[in-house]
């Protein structure tokens, strides 16, 4: 398995574009880490939209710089969505 990591912050509209791009790949054995880092706009509802429907698609929030990456870094693939230093 492979991790793409790609951080977002107000792409509400490219991001559908981005994560199909990937998902439409016919390499499947990954897993996508989108980290927002505190997006205005409707990037987190279109990244919740995508947990929901793929269980390799994982959003996360940075809002602490860049610890997420390195909390990310220090696990495995058992992280659904993080927000506000809780894991949910």
């Amino acid at each position: 398995m492979i991790s793409i990591i790609v951080p977002v912050y107000k792409v509400e509209k490219y991001l559908t574009r981005c994560i199909d791009s990937v998902i439409n790949q016919t390499f499947t054995d990954f897993e996508l880490i989108l980290v927002d880092d505190g997006s205005t706009d409707g990037t987190v509802d279109i990244l919740k939209s995508y947990e929901e429907k793929y269980k390799n698609i994982i959003p996360e929030d940075d809002l602490d710089g860049n610890r997420t990456i390195s909390y990310l870094g220090n696990t495995k693939n058992n992280i659904k969505y993080k927000s506000n230093n809780r894991i949910e």
